[in-house]
């Protein structure tokens, strides 16, 4: 659905002073003041008044496209007077006819308006056209139409008018191919069109002119399904006014398909300002806009809203004056779903200046859709508001002349109370010093149950202050959690609605002031998470749950947030996540430790109940707690809390003393990450990696152990700290491989030459993973790496953030994949969680080996520039092709069998094309990892290798380190070969579910390009 507004702005002719729209209005002193509210004289249901607008001087110009006085939606616009907000004019075309949707884009400069009808039909069906006006009069000057106008042209969705000059949209037109679009130039005075406008590389279905606008002797036209950037990526096109001639084509710095740059523009001077709703930087369809110098073509700044969020919409309507910008969100939800609102930014900076709302927005108002500004004044459509009837519409003046948005605050009376009927107050309640916080979620000074917190005395009991949210609503249950450290206190709000139905926020305020700080929101927030339902607070550090997130429906997540910005800086999910698991439930923070309940983890039976500890610096998890006899329904991890290095759980379930008696346990939290201070790799600390730190001491970084690039006291201090730790004890699921030699190679020579020729290699000892990396793990990584903004998705393909590799694909991009993405987090396909992950690269694999290392405190491995390994760091990495075959034969040498296990193979040894095991009939055939281990079906033995290793052979093709070559068997060293020093191709090896016999054999070697995602390709991990 395609709709445009005439929003420009002409900077000549609207040097309207700040001083003259507040003498005007003296009440109205702060940023984002709403001035009035417009309604047409005679508005009725369905009219969509507000559907576009435009302002200049102390006059304003509102369509309502569906308006019926000429016949159905046949359209009309008003004149209003900005300092008073009377109506001065209804407009209506002379011969308006049914459907003619005139008014459904508006444009004035000085006492001359114009008006587009694209569904007018003087040159064949919606051929449309544009009429110009008279403002002080209200009387029709001219009508405009297209002197090649012809059926479907939609002239007139678009117009623009600067002094003397128009400029219309014809998107439907259809010079350069079907749609590819066009715009007109006309002479005010006259009426007469002096030039059409066509880009320079136009192309089929392009839409050129669906957005249009004009400021002095530039023009600027969107095409906002031009293709350069990837499908309708957008672009717009900057014309001398004068002439026609094309002078630039604008495109974003960071344009991707989709994302309809230029389905608004606006000009003002020599500034251009594009909008680009469907731009995800906030979450999918978040949108943003773009700020260009018009003299030279380049971009100045791309804006993003403060609080944006998946569909929002901001971009869709843009404006600009002489240094100031607005742009429209008209389905951000602070007023309800829907709702609407519009951000003001300061265009020599790009820096956001307020946000505005109107004062009685509803569900559903679509406030943002069209803005217009002009001096001081800003107006800001919303057409389907109700007031005149079911989306009449409305249109909203502000005052944009003055400083800060100032937060709403109720006066506190005293010693007074204004307690009511299931305010809930107590229900929540925290302390610090000598400052109390108590949460009364009921409370309904905002609506019914908006909710509303209370600060005490500590000492005397006397409240100083009533805290309540600026932009509280029905139903936020703001103070439903509550917390407090020292001047700063939070305080959540799980069902408030700006990132969609209970999404949820929290707020940050000064104590002292009573004064509300920031609003923070999930960068990935959607409906129904209920983020704020536990809050906690620690320094300038804090930390909000959000339980019903769906990392897995309803798994859980948490945030760490900067109270001092009020940024959020890490998100917070456990590395086994799963869902219905209410991970967040509760959560607790105490300097850089912080604990969050999940409730409903099943691992010691259903709704046991777990907590795990996180690093908040790091936002890494160290440990995971339960209870040492927890057992189902126990809901331990209900509540949290922790003070220095002591944590305590709550189990209000556990039955000790009776049917849910419940209990709670203490923990010690004081857990080191593993091995900081192994220097050698050998996964112990001791003398050797004591001698190589005093080596490099003050030397070099060859003796690192904090990884701040330098060997010094600290280093040493961390080492002696961890002298003695035997870091084995870390690895979960892996198993150690023991040094030693065997004969690399096809001895049956039944295989590709590249299998031979048979020779001696020698292995160091190093762990590997027991199971290929499942569905759920690699899905966890995806969650943690997207909230950091290290991933990004883009036509169901993952790619490494701002770089074209390719990690993975979704199910959105491959119906192979088991990865879900909804716009917001990464979730399993139910039942694959332990199947073995597929349709991942080499380049994920490596990215997620990384992270792998970075979670437990070990250098990662890879370069993620270069891809170069480091195999002197001591994380994560792929096998070499060596280790991988040395691995794969368990320790069997004598012979050297085939298969890990022997010489023959059957379909209850390993998952192969045809091998009979009950998920062959599914799309993609994987089976769970450690399927063959005696218990599958039908009954087998325990296929795990002399190592201990699972599916080494079948289920999916693993990646090792190596580029492929094919004649490196002939020069390979001895010791621990890594491959070819480049190529072009990465080694996999094991054989898959789809693969013969023969492809499952230990020598086999495969290969493909290290981009390339198949359904049968998998990973396993090794350790030094």
């Amino acid at each position: 659905m395609m709709h445009r507004r005439g929003t420009t702005a002409c900077a000549a002719l609207v040097a309207l002073t700040a001083a003259s729209v507040l003498s005007a209005t003296p009440a109205h002193a702060d940023l984002g003041d709403q001035l009035a509210k417009l309604l047409p004289s005679e508005g009725a249901s369905g009219d969509h008044f507000g559907r576009s607008v435009a302002i200049s001087g102390a006059t304003a110009i509102v369509g309502a496209y569906w308006d019926d006085d000429n016949g159905e939606d046949s359209g009309s616009a008003y004149l209003f007077d900005t300092t008073t907000g009377q109506q001065i004019a209804k407009l209506l075309a002379s011969d308006g006819a049914a459907w003619d949707n005139f008014g459904g884009s508006v444009a004035i400069s000085g006492t001359t308006a114009i008006v587009g009808a694209w569904g007018d039909d003087d040159n064949g069906s919606k051929s449309g056209s544009a009429y110009l006006f008279d403002t002080t009069t209200g009387q029709q000057i001219a009508k405009l139409l297209a002197s090649d106008g012809a059926a479907s042209d939609k002239f007139g969705v678009s117009v623009a008018i600067c002094g003397t000059t128009a400029i219309v949209g014809a998107w439907g037109d259809s010079d350069n191919g079907v749609e590819s679009g066009s715009a007109y130039l006309f002479d005010t005075i006259t009426g007469q069109q002096f030039a059409k406008l066509l880009p320079s590389d136009g192309a089929w279905g392009d839409a050129f002119g669906l957005s249009v606008a004009i400021s002095g002797t530039t023009a600027i036209v969107g095409a906002v399904f031009d293709d350069d950037n990837g499908d309708h990526s957008g672009s717009a096109y900057l014309f001398d006014a004068t002439t026609g001639q094309q002078l630039f084509k604008l495109l974003p710095s960071d344009g991707a398909e989709e994302d309809w740059f230029g389905l608004s523009v606006a000009i003002s001077g020599a500034i251009a300002i594009v909008g680009a709703l469907f731009d995800d930087d906030n979450g999918e369809d978040s949108g943003s806009a773009y700020l260009f110098d018009a003299t030279t073509g380049q971009q100045l700044f791309k804006l993003l809203p403060s609080d944006g969020a998946e569909e929002d919409w901001f971009g869709d309507s843009v404006a600009i004056g002489a240094t100031t910008a607005i742009v429209g969100a008209r389905w951000d939800s602070d007023n309800g779903d829907d709702s609407g609102s519009a951000y003001l930014f300061d265009t020599t900076t790009g820096q956001q200046i307020a946000k505005v709302l109107a004062s009685d927005g509803a569900a559903w108002d679509e406030f943002g859709d069209s803005v217009a500004i002009s001096g001081a004044t800003a107006i800001v459509g919303a057409y389907r508001d109700d007031d005149n009837g079911f989306d009449s519409g409305s249109a909203y003046l502000f005052d944009t002349a003055t400083g800060q948005q100032i937060a709403k605050l109720l006066p506190t009376d005293g010693a007074a109370s204004d307690g009511a009927e299931e305010d809930f107050f107590g229900h929540s309640v925290a302390i610090s010093g000598a400052t109390a916080i108590v949460g009364a979620h009921g409370d309904d000074d905002n609506g019914s149950k908006s909710g509303s917190a209370y600060l005490f005395d500590a000492t005397t009991g006397q409240q100083t202050a009533k805290l309540l949210p600026s932009d509280g609503a029905v139903d936020d249950q703001f103070g439903r959690s509550v917390a407090i450290s020292g001047t700063t206190a939070i305080v959540g709000a799980f069902c408030d609605d700006d990132n969609g139905a209970s999404s949820g926020s929290a707020y940050l305020f000064d104590t002292t002031t009573g004064q509300q700080v920031a609003k923070l929101l999930a960068s990935d927030g959607a409906a129904y998470d209920c983020f704020g339902y536990s809050v906690a607070i620690s320094g300038t550090t804090a930390i909000v749950g959000a339980y019903m997130d769906d990392n897995g429906g309803n798994s859980g997540s948490a945030y760490l947030f900067d109270t001092t910005t009020g940024q959020q800086f890490a998100k917070l999910l456990p590395s086994d996540g799963a869902a219905y698991d209410w991970f967040g439930h509760s959560v607790a923070i105490s300097g850089t430790a912080a604990i969050v309940g999940a409730c409903e983890d099943d691992d010691n039976g259903d709704y046991s109940g777990s907590a795990y500890l996180f690093d908040t610096t790091t936002g890494l998890q160290i440990a995971k707690l339960l209870a040492n006899d927890g057992a189902e329904g126990d809901y331990f991890g209900h509540s949290v809390a922790i003070n220095g290095t002591t944590a305590i759980v709550g189990a209000p379930l556990d039955g000790d003393n009776g049917f849910n008696s419940g209990s709670a346990y203490l923990f010690d939290t004081d857990i080191p990450t593993p091995c900081p201070g192994d220097l050698d790799g050998d996964n112990d600390v001791d003398q050797n990696d004591l001698g190589i730190l005093l080596a490099c001491y003050t030397i070099n970084d060859g003796g690192d152990c904090d990884g701040d690039g330098d060997t010094d006291q600290n280093d040493l201090g961390i080492l002696l700290a961890y002298y003695g730790t035997d870091c084995d004890a870390e690895l979960d699921d892996m198993s150690l491989i023991p040094s030693g030699e065997f004969e690399m190679g096809d001895h049956y020579a039944v295989g590709d030459p590249d299998e031979l020729p048979v020779h001696d290699v020698y292995i160091d000892s190093f762990y590997m993973d027991v199971y290929e990396t499942t569905n759920q793990r690699y899905c966890a990584y995806l969650n943690s790496a997207y909230a950091q903004g290290l991933i990004e998705v883009g036509g169901g393909v993952v790619y490494k953030a701002g770089d074209s590799e390719p990690y993975c694909d979704t199910t959105s991009s491959n119906s192979y994949s088991r990865i879900h993405f909804d716009g917001n987090i990464f979730w399993v396909t139910p039942g694959k969680e332990d199947h073995p992950m597929v349709e991942v690269s080499w380049y994920g694999a490596a990215a997620f080996a990384n992270r792998r290392s970075t979670e437990e405190g070990r250098q990662p491995s890879y370069d993620l520039d270069t891809w170069e390994c480091n195999f002197s760091a001591n994380g994560y990495r792929l096998p070499t092709e060596a280790e991988w075959e040395y691995a794969a034969r368990g320790g069997e040498h004598a012979p050297y069998y085939k298969y890990p296990w022997g010489d023959t193979i059957d379909g209850s040894k390993a998952n192969y094309g045809g091998s009979g095991d009950p998920y062959e009939s599914e799309s993609s055939q994987t089976t769970p990892v450690g399927y063959y281990d005696g218990t599958q079906t039908p009954p087998g033995t325990d296929m795990a290798n002399g190592y201990g290793l699972y599916d080494m052979a079948g289920n999916v093709w693993e990646w090792c380190n190596d580029w492929s070559g094919w004649n490196y068997y002939d020069s390979s060293p001895y010791d621990n070969p890594r491959g070819p020093t480049s190529g072009t191709w990465r080694v996999l090896r094991s054989g898959s579910w789809i693969n013969n016999e023969s492809e499952l054999r230990c020598a086999d070697r495969n290969s493909d390009g290290p981009g390339q995602r198949r359904r049968d390709y998998g990973i396993r991990l090794v350790l030094d």
